[in-house]
């Protein structure tokens, strides 16, 4: 994996165990002073990272921002890798990328820092996000505007064969994932979440650019 291989550089190249390494997505990058925070989070915790539990219940440490120190990242062998499952709702597990630092951090019993969503500027849980007042995260900037929270939402206005809508909300709880994407694909809710996202985000980017200091201000009002 890309991160761990850009981990492994970047330690080999270290002059110290104390210095900081920090992991963060292209589409992420902070709004607020991090000098403080980054000071405070590492003073409590050898690691702090984005948790994303409104994208399904995702509880690992998630590297669209992770801030440690290169000194912990090789006593506990960090792996970005998904691998580790854990259960995201009662019965059914799932793993992605974080799940084996989630596993290492749990088997070390270590007490990392959350990192968790304080606000937004679009109608979207994941997409569009700032994270401790500090951190913002565009989400999917790179890729489908796409996430676990809209795989596993029930969007049944968005089809337009409502005998198959019927059928998919009645079994969606009994289906595996990936099942429930295969149904998805052929009821093409997913096309129509990445359309609906997509204009999501076109959107605040046109507010961004059309209005005078609205990227400024909108990042004040939320922090």
């Amino acid at each position: 994996m890309k991160l761990n291989v850009l981990a492994e550089i970047v330690c080999h190249e270290a002059v110290s165990d104390e210095d900081t390494l920090i992991f963060i997505d292209g589409d992420a990058f902070p709004i607020a002073n991090t000098d403080i925070k980054f000071e405070e989070w590492l003073s409590t915790s050898p690691l702090a990272a984005i948790q994303r539990i409104e994208n399904a219940g995702d509880v690992q440490p998630h590297p669209s921002f992770c801030i440690t120190t290169v000194g912990f990242w090789r006593k506990i062998e960090g792996d970005w890798k998904m691998g580790f499952q854990w259960e995201y709702i009662p019965g059914l597990y799932r793993t992605d990328v974080g799940g084996n630092l989630l596993k290492l951090l749990n088997e070390g019993s270590v007490s990392w820092r959350k990192l968790l969503r304080t606000g937004g500027f679009i109608d979207h849980p994941i997409l569009c996000s700032v994270y401790e007042g500090v951190i913002y995260h565009h989400a999917a900037g790179f890729r489908r505007p796409l996430s676990m929270y809209d795989r596993m939402s029930i969007p049944i206005v968005i089809s337009n064969w409502k005998i198959l809508t019927w059928l998919f909300v009645r079994l969606n709880g009994t289906f595996s994932l990936k099942n429930k994407f295969r149904l998805q694909r052929i009821l093409r809710i997913d096309k129509k979440l990445i359309a609906n996202n997509t204009t999501k985000s076109e959107l605040f980017f046109e507010k961004m650019i059309s209005e005078d200091n609205a990227f400024e201000n909108m990042f004040k009002a939320d922090t």
